[in-house]
């Protein structure tokens, strides 16, 4: 079963946050997403599964749309939401492709940040893999890991 959620948490009145439906049969959530999201809108989106045992989230982001990547990207955010709302949970894998040219990102920070998945999480691992992709002349494209 596939369950679709659409909506901004921007574009929701204040009166509707604590009357969200809750979905207490869910336990395994896979969302995977190419828009714009931030770290709220799912605050709200996973405040309605207070039984999830297993989260997936995939998320790919271009320059258009990574105004809130920073958020994405702290462990201490997702700590904070996921002990609040998600209390069950016994499977969490996070996977993020960013495809933009900014800065370079502080890994140590985000690495450091996850700190706490670390130590309350056995098996819980973290890799990361900072690439860029290349054009040629001919304008194949290569991946250039740094």
């Amino acid at each position: 079963m596939k369950l679709f959620i659409l909506f901004s948490a921007s574009i929701l009145p204040t009166a509707y946050y604590n009357n969200l439906p809750v979905l207490p049969c869910l336990e395994y959530f896979d969302l995977q997403t190419e828009t714009m999201c931030d770290i709220h809108s799912l605050s709200l989106i996973l405040r309605c599964m207070p039984n999830l045992h297993q989260f997936i989230f995939t998320f790919i982001s271009s320059h258009e749309i990574s105004l809130y990547i920073d958020d994405m990207l702290d462990g201490h955010q997702w700590q904070q939401m996921l002990t609040s709302y998600v209390s069950h949970l016994e499977t969490f894998d996070f996977l993020i492709g960013l495809f933009y040219t900014r800065p370079i990102l502080n890994m140590d920070y985000i690495v450091h940040s996850f700190q706490y998945f670390v130590a309350h999480y056995d098996g819980w691992h973290m890799t990361i893999e900072h690439s860029r992709l290349i054009a040629d002349e001919s304008g194949e494209i290569t991946k250039d890991i740094i």
